[in-house]
């Protein structure tokens, strides 16, 4: 599932979490570490359960706020998508900053690179 939308934010957020049976999921960062009272803040959308593999198409941000959300969910996985397991990014894993390399290899998350 990719999802086209500028941001999943809202009076009534859509809920990844109730897409049991989404096991792919392509989405930008921005879109679930949206902005609320100019600062970046994890949306109440979750992820999904059964997620295995969560694809952030552009570079991920270097904002120190929407990164400390990023690692806060890649080291929350457990809770959040147990089954997760690949984290694609544009070009290559050396593009993606240091602390969330780090933060996907303690989480046992394999970092893969792509090219559109």
């Amino acid at each position: 599932i990719t999802i086209d939308f500028p941001t999943l934010g809202s009076k009534a957020a859509l809920r990844l979490r109730d897409f049991d049976a989404v096991t792919e999921l392509t989405i930008m960062d921005y879109q679930l570490l949206g902005l609320s009272s100019g600062k970046p803040r994890l949306h109440s959308v979750g992820l999904p359960p059964n997620l295995e593999i969560l694809t952030m198409p552009g570079r991920v941000s270097e904002d120190e706020e929407i990164l400390d959300l990023l690692e806060y969910m890649i080291e929350n996985k457990d809770v959040l998508a147990r089954k997760w397991r690949i984290l694609e990014v544009e070009g290559d894993e050396e593009g993606l900053p240091a602390r969330i390399r780090e933060a996907c290899e303690k989480a046992g998350l394999q970092v893969m690179g792509f090219e559109r």
